[in-house]
């Protein structure tokens, strides 16, 4: 089993909320458990400025081919074999921005 880490750019057929199907793209490592699934974060080129989209200052480091964004709002927990191919990892800064986003928008669903 291959250990996948948070910032890691990979491409996979990333499902559509609301069909059984999907689109090949890139999306971003949030996770892995100890039994290997990964938790992955699409990203798109799409921008909806919504408060858990990310911009990628550094997308073409990250391997990526037109600006985009992290979208923290679209998860999925896929197995190894689902990845389609690595494509590089985010720098250290949009990493970094990708890691506060992502504490905010899990605090922003915390009940009272």
């Amino acid at each position: 089993m291959a250990k996948h880490s948070f910032g890691e750019v990979i491409t996979l057929d990333f499902p559509y909320s609301h069909y059984r199907w999907g689109k090949k793209r890139p999306a971003m490592v949030l996770a892995q458990d100890a039994e290997g699934d990964i938790l992955e974060a699409r990203i798109t080129s799409k921008p909806k400025f919504l408060p858990t989209d990310v911009f990628l200052a550094e997308w073409k480091a990250a391997g990526l081919n037109t600006p985009s964004y992290l979208r923290l709002s679209k998860v999925i927990t896929i197995e190894e074999g689902d990845i389609l191919s690595i494509v590089g990892s985010l720098s250290d800064a949009d990493r970094f921005k990708a890691l506060e986003a992502n504490i905010a928008f899990a605090r922003s669903q915390q009940t009272t």
